[in-house]
């Protein structure tokens, strides 16, 4: 793309998402244990129930500890978003949101590589708030926020729903396992300071 063509867009002020607007959270020790007991049991569950829809392919053990952390990255939020909501338990997944309070809530996704971005997945719930949390505990980063409904039609109205026009294999919606809906990059996301921490 020319500078033309983007000086055309008359963008003024734009600051992308990046590091310098994250939340930095440290949960508690009894946070880190509740966290690593809500993952173990999660995967218990999941196995026991033969469910594989979870976005993290890897070993078991890789699997374990993804979910752990995914779990004390729900307890960032509940800390960050001052202490007004709690963790939901296990196998209320995608039916209530990952963090609920009396205002509402929101839904958690952990990335250990915080340049991967959100894959938004197929069960995610459109119109709840997603929250993006990266980091090791105890201490964890509120990357950003996005509502998947929203972001999924921005992407389309800007790929103009072409995507088999796309010249890349990677990106928007190229190499989707069938469980993925698409990826938002990491840039793309609402900075942590526009969440309305009430949920």
């Amino acid at each position: 793309m020319s500078m033309d063509k983007i000086k055309r867009l008359n963008i003024q002020g734009l600051i992308l998402n990046n590091r310098d607007l994250w939340d930095p959270v440290t949960i508690s020790k009894e946070e880190v244990q509740e966290g690593i007991e809500l993952g173990t049991f999660q995967e218990s569950e999941s196995k026991r129930l033969g469910l594989r829809d979870n976005s993290f392919c890897g070993t078991i053990e890789d699997s374990l500890a993804n979910s752990i952390c995914a779990k004390q990255s729900e307890h960032a939020v509940v800390r960050w978003g001052g202490g007004t909501a709690r963790v939901i338990g296990i196998n209320q997944f995608h039916d209530d949101p990952d963090v609920i309070s009396p205002g509402g809530g929101a839904n958690v996704r952990y990335t250990a590589d915080p340049g991967y971005g959100l894959m938004l997945t197929k069960r995610d719930q459109n119109l709840v708030p997603m929250i993006l949390v990266t980091g090791k505990c105890p201490t964890f980063m509120i990357m950003g926020w996005i509502i998947p409904a929203f972001a999924v039609q921005a992407l389309y109205k800007t790929h103009s729903g072409r995507c088999e026009d796309c010249q890349s294999e990677y990106g928007f919606l190229q190499q989707m396992k069938d469980r993925e809906r698409c990826h938002i990059n990491m840039q793309c996301l609402l900075p942590p300071w526009s969440f309305n921490k009430e949920l």
